[in-house]
This record gives structure tokens, C-alpha cells and sequence, in this order.
């Protein structure tokens, strides 16, 4: 990954070197386009220079022909011999003259160089000769090799007239080496030379020995080089022509032409491309080293703004680093003051990180405090618990003894009753046969004897039911009382999910606030969150069951009440049977000695008869329903032990749930 630092001198270099790139481009480009307008204007005044002194030169042959040609229009008395030495006269006027000659319409011809054509040589169908008499001025004929000489040669001609009749044309060979000589010469600057065109485009003067005039004639420029080199002629042959044309040797060259008017010739100058823009060469160059110099000295200035910048980042980026290691600790903030004193981005980011940390130490302080008190209550939570499933099942055992107790309370019950039938037979017995009243007292007082046994055993049997209830009675109260402890235990623990989700909640604010930074403490803190969820469930299905077991600890206690009161009854009546019992037992004793009185008695007791045995068959059915009602009460202990066994399970994730969080909060270091 690249750093910043590095990031920033790339930045600034590639600013920097498209900067002077730009600026390099546009110098380069007014500096081309200066140097083209100089070396443009140079090589046309070049051009146009040497056009004009060949130009003279040529007009001062021409001007010679013109005086000849005046002199003779004007004395044409001239014979032979005058005329020929005045042309032998005039062949030295000019240097460069080869001869000076005249042509009559008769087909003869003068020379000065007393020149004798060959039979059958006629002067009127020559070239000069034609041109001439078409022409009122000075013409000048196209470059050939003189046969002799073996030289260029052109020939300037004029008509002479008598009377505005042609008597012949006057004409003087020129040898035009001085001219070819000046052109070869013509070199404004290097790798540049000059060539001349004629008036059909022939190459009179050229650098290129292959275009240069030889025994078989002049090359004509549209015709070498696939006449590529024609464009360097121009459109219009009254100015000057600039070009830009590669040339025989492949190089490309910028073609000046410029026209003689005298002989409608071309005066051209070629020069390389490359020389005109010689002096760019060193401008780029000195480009180049400036590039290389000021990318250079930004370098180093980047270099150092950009170790400041990245020096103080780079601090931060490790304290984030931290941060996400869940290191948190203090000291690893030291050395921050001089960054938090920048008042740019880094001294805030830093400032930002700092706080946030300090925020998150702040959390995890208060979630390890809220983690350990949740740790000890759900421990707590879980002794109360066992407790309670021991007295339950304290509760369950007792139950079932007084279960036991009433059913033997209602077989007694309902033996006593049997008996009470069996007396109520002996009283009729007794009332129909008085003889046998011994007999029956006896019996009776056995009897009586029995019942009274049989109510005292079922006063012990409803004392120890009252015992019983007593127990169950407490350990009820007991049960109340524990799951009003737990009941607080739930609302603290509620207290401690509120709290925790609370907290969770501000630490993804926080960390949300953090950005990129927070990320690793907000995976943590919607950890923690779903955790309070979780407890929060939990307590919620604690508090639940606690709800259901106190609802059924008051049924249970409603239902303790009423067996209680019936009991109570029972154990009334009973007494009050005994006392009865212990009454007919008196009465049984003086039965003998008192017969009379028996036999009212005998009556009485068959009047009571009826009243007690309905006592006893509602102590019977007191005795099963208080049964019926303690087997419901252990039914219900039984559930309410299942329910326990549930809360000691929640309790155990509820644990677990506090250690795990634990585990996280202990992964900080603070």
C-alpha cells in the first residue's frame, strides 16, 4: 500500500512536471512558430536577394542587346565589314559574352567570332530566332551545353526592325558559369544550398550532380523524383514560393523559391528542416534541465511538507490501529499533544480519536462493572433457586405424608362410622328386645370404647394434619418470599439489560461517529446489544415463571386455609364425639343398675342417632376432600418443581451470557 508521503511527492511532481510540461510546450510552440516566421522570412529575402542579382545580371546582357539592336534600327546603313567589327566591339563590353551575332530575314547570319554556318543552315528556324521576332523586347533562350565550350550557355535575342518590318534578330551568346558559380556559392546558413530553374522548368543549377545539365540536355524538375519536387514551384510564378518538401537524399528541407522576372526563371534555396530548428534543440534542452532541476527542488519540498502531514497521520493510523486491537490503554496516547495542537484535519482526527477512546474506556469500565454485578446476581439467582427446588421438594415430601396421614384418617373415619351403624342397630336391637339390653350394653360399651379410641386416634391423626399444614403452611410463606427475592432479582437484572442495551446503544453512536476508525468497537458493541437482548429474554421468561409459581404459592395458600379451618372443625367435632362417646360409656356402666332409665336413654340416643352419625359422614367426607385437596397441593409442588428446574436452567444461560460478556469486556485493554 502506498503511503501518503508517497502519494503526496507524486502528486506534487506530477503537477509540477505537467506544469512545466505545459508551459515547456507552449514556449516551445511560440518559439517554433517565432523561429518558422524568421527562417521563413530569412530564406525568402535570401531567395528573392539572389533572384534579383541574377536578375540584374541578366537584365544588363539584355540592356546590351538592346543597344545593339537600337543602333542597327537606327543607322541601318551599316554594311558587312562595319557591322562586323561593331559587333566584335560589342562582344567585349560585358564579360561572359561569347559572341554577339545577327540573323536576316534572308537566312544569313553575321558573327563577330566570324563564325561561318554550314551549308544549309537556315538562322530563321532557330529557337532564338522565332522567340525573337514574337517578342518586342529581350528574350532569352532556355540553358543548353555549348558544343564547343562544353558550357551552359544561353542566348539573349531582339528583333531589328526597318520600318516596323523585322530585317533580322540580334543575339549574343552568354556563358552564364558566373551565374551558376554565384548560385553553387548561396548558402545562408548550413545544410543549405541554392538551384536555378528555367523559364520550362529545366534545372540549370542544382547540388544534386544527377540533376545537373550534361551532354544529353537539362533535366526538367517535374520529371525526377516522380516529379515529387514540382510542388517546391509554387502556384504563382510572380511570387515567392515557400515549401516544405522532402528531397532527393530523403531529408525533409524547406524550398524558397523566388522569380526572375527578366528570363522567368526561379532563384531557389533549400534548406534543412532540421537546421532551421536548430535552435530549438537548445531551448528543449534547457527544458529539460529545468524540468529536471525544479521536479528536483519539489521533490524536496514535498518531501518535507509531506513527512509533516504524513508523520502525524500516520501516528493516528497507529492509534487506530490500537483501537481495533482493543488496546485502550493510556499511555499509548503520549506524544499526541503536539498533533492535537495542529488546527488542520490531522489535529482533529486525532482529537476525535482520542475522545473516542476515552469514551470507550468509559464504556468498558461501566460494562465490566455491569458484567461482574450481573455475573454475581444470576450466581445469587442460582442459589436462591436451588434453595427453593430444595424446600419444594421439602414441601413435596411432606405432602405426601399428610397424604398418607388423611387417607388413614378417612379409613378410620369411615370404620367409625361403620361402627356407629352397627350401634345404631344394637339401640334397635335394645328397643325391641329389652332382655337383651345387657347383652347390648355390654357390647355398646365395647363399642363405645372402640369409638372413643377411634376419635382420639383421629384427633392425633387431625393434630398431625394441622402440624402438616403448619409445615406446608411456612414452607409456603417461605416459597412467597423467596420469589418476592427473586422477583427483585429480575427487576435489578431487567435494570442491568436496560442499562447494558443503553450503553451498547451510545457505544455504536460513538462508533458510528468514528467512522472507518469505530468499525472493530461496533462489531463489539452490537455484540454486547444482542447479548442484553438475549438477558432481557431471559429475564423476561424468568420473571414469567416466577409470576406462575407465586400465582400457584397463593392458590396453595387459599387451599392450606380452608383445609386449615375444616380442620379445625373436624377436630371440633371429633371432641365433641368423644365427649358423647365418653357420656353413652356412663350411661352403658349404670345401664344394669338402671334399666328404666336405659330404656329412655335408649330412645334419646336412637333421637341422636341420626345426628351422630351424620357428624361422622361429614368427617369422612372432610377427610377425603382434605386428601383430595393435599394430593392437588403436591401436584402442584410438582409443577412448581418442574418450573424451578426451568428457572435453574435459565439461570445457567443467563450465566453463561454474563460470562461471555465478561470475556469481551476482559478482551479490552485498558
Amino acid at each position: 500500500m502506498k503511503s501518503i508521503k508517497l502519494k503526496i511527492i507524486s502528486l506534487v511532481s506530477l503537477v509540477c512536471f505537467f506544469s512545466l510540461l505545459f508551459s515547456s510546450l507552449i514556449s516551445y510552440y511560440l518559439s517554433y512558430k517565432t523561429i518558422m516566421e524568421e527562417s521563413t522570412e530569412k530564406l525568402k529575402v535570401m531567395s528573392e536577394k539572389y533572384g534579383k542579382s541574377i536578375d540584374s545580371w541578366l537584365s544588363l546582357q539584355g540592356n546590351l542587346v538592346n543597344e545593339i539592336g537600337a543602333n542597327l534600327e537606327f543607322n541601318n546603313s551599316y554594311t558587312n565589314e562595319n557591322m562586323l567589327k561593331y559587333l566584335q566591339s560589342r562582344s567585349k563590353a560585358l564579360p561572359g559574352i561569347l559572341d554577339v551575332y545577327i540573323g536576316f530575314q534572308n537566312k544569313s547570319l553575321l558573327s563577330a567570332s566570324e563564325w561561318v554556318p554550314e551549308e544549309g543552315y537556315d538562322c530563321t528556324k532557330r529557337e532564338w530566332y522565332t522567340k525573337a521576332i514574337s517578342s518586342d523586347t529581350v528574350i532569352y533562350s532556355e540553358p543548353y551545353i555549348d558544343t564547343d565550350t562544353k558550357q551552359v550557355v544561353i542566348t539573349a535575342a531582339k528583333a531589328v526592325k526597318n520600318d516596323g518590318v523585322v530585317a533580322g534578330v540580334v543575339a549574343t551568346d552568354i556563358n552564364i558559369e558566373s551565374i551558376i558559380s554565384e548560385v553553387e556559392k548561396a548558402q545562408p546558413i548550413n545544410n543549405s544550398y541554392g538551384f536555378l530553374i528555367g523559364e520550362s522548368n529545366e534545372i540549370i543549377v542544382h547540388k544534386n550532380d544527377e540533376f545537373k545539365p550534361s551532354a544529353e540536355g537539362l533535366k526538367n524538375i517535374t520529371k525526377v523524383l516522380d516529379g515529387s519536387l514540382s510542388n517546391i514551384l509554387g502556384q504563382e510564378t510572380s511570387k515567392i514560393s515557400f515549401t516544405e518538401q522532402k528531397d532527393y537524399d530523403g531529408v525533409e528541407k524547406y524550398f524558397a523559391v523566388a522569380p526572375i522576372a527578366s528570363a522567368k526563371w526561379k532563384m531557389g534555396l533549400a534548406v534543412s528542416k532540421a537546421e532551421v530548428l536548430k535552435p530549438l534543440n537548445g531551448l528543449v534542452f534547457s527544458f529539460i534541465i529545468m524540468v529536471i532541476i525544479l521536479l528536483g527542488v519539489f521533490s524536496v519540498i514535498a518531501l518535507y511538507f509531506s513527512s509533516r502531514i504524513s508523520k502525524p497521520i500516520g501516528a493516528v493510523t497507529e492509534l487506530i490501529n490500537n483501537t481495533t486491537r482493543l488496546d485502550l490503554k493510556k499511555d499509548r496516547e503520549e506524544g499526541f499533544g503536539k498533533i492535537l495542537k495542529n488546527k488542520d484535519e490531522t489535529g482533529v482526527i486525532a482529537g476525535a480519536v482520542i475522545n473516542l477512546r476515552e469514551k470507550l474506556r468509559e464504556t468498558i469500565e461501566v460494562l465490566k462493572d455491569n458484567s461482574e454485578s450481573l455475573l454475581s446476581h444470576s450466581t445469587n439467582i442460582s442459589v436462591y433457586t436451588d434453595e427453593t427446588l430444595q424446600g419444594i421438594q421439602a414441601i413435596s415430601l411432606t405432602m405426601d405424608e399428610i397424604s398418607a396421614g388423611s387417607l388413614d384418617q378417612a379409613k378410620n373415619t369411615e370404620m367409625g362410622s361403620q361402627q356407629l351403624f352397627n350401634l345404631a342397630e344394637k339401640i334397635q336391637e335394645s328397643s325391641s328386645s329389652a332382655d337383651k339390653v345387657i347383652e347390648l350394653s355390654t357390647q355398646s360399651q365395647f363399642m363405645s370404647e372402640e369409638g372413643i379410641n377411634s376419635s382420639e386416634r383421629l384427633i392425633n391423626s387431625i393434630e398431625a394434619n394441622n402440624e402438616a399444614l403448619k409445615k406446608i403452611s411456612a414452607n409456603i410463606e417461605l416459597l412467597s418470599n423467596k420469589s418476592d427475592s427473586v422477583g427483585k432479582i429480575i427487576s435489578t437484572i431487567q435494570g442491568i439489560s436496560q442499562q447494558t442495551n443503553l450503553l451498547a446503544l451510545n457505544a455504536a453512536i460513538e462508533a458510528a461517529r468514528a467512522g472507518e476508525a469505530g468499525r472493530g468497537f461496533a462489531v463489539v458493541a452490537e455484540e454486547i446489544k444482542k447479548l442484553s437482548e438475549q438477558s432481557s429474554i431471559s429475564t423476561k421468561e424468568i420473571e414469567k415463571i416466577i409470576r406462575e409459581i407465586m400465582n400457584e404459592i397463593d392458590a396453595s395458600k387459599s387451599s392450606m386455609e380452608e383445609e386449615k379451618s375444616i380442620m379445625i372443625e373436624a377436630d371440633r367435632a371429633t371432641r365433641e364425639a368423644i365427649h358423647k362417646f365418653q357420656g353413652i360409656n356412663s350411661t352403658f356402666k349404670d345401664t344394669i343398675e338402671h334399666i328404666k332409665i336405659l330404656t329412655a336413654n335408649i330412645k334419646a340416643i336412637e333421637e341422636d342417632k341420626d345426628i351422630v352419625i351424620s357428624s361422622i359422614e361429614e368427617v369422612s367426607a372432610v377427610a377425603e376432600e382434605s386428601a383430595a385437596s393435599i394430593e392437588e397441593v403436591a401436584a402442584t409442588v410438582t409443577e412448581q418443581s418442574g418450573a424451578m428446574d426451568n428457572i435453574a436452567t435459565a439461570v445457567e444461560d443467563l450465566q453463561e451470557i454474563s460470562n461471555k460478556l465478561k470475556t469481551i469486556v476482559e478482551g479490552f485493554k485498558i
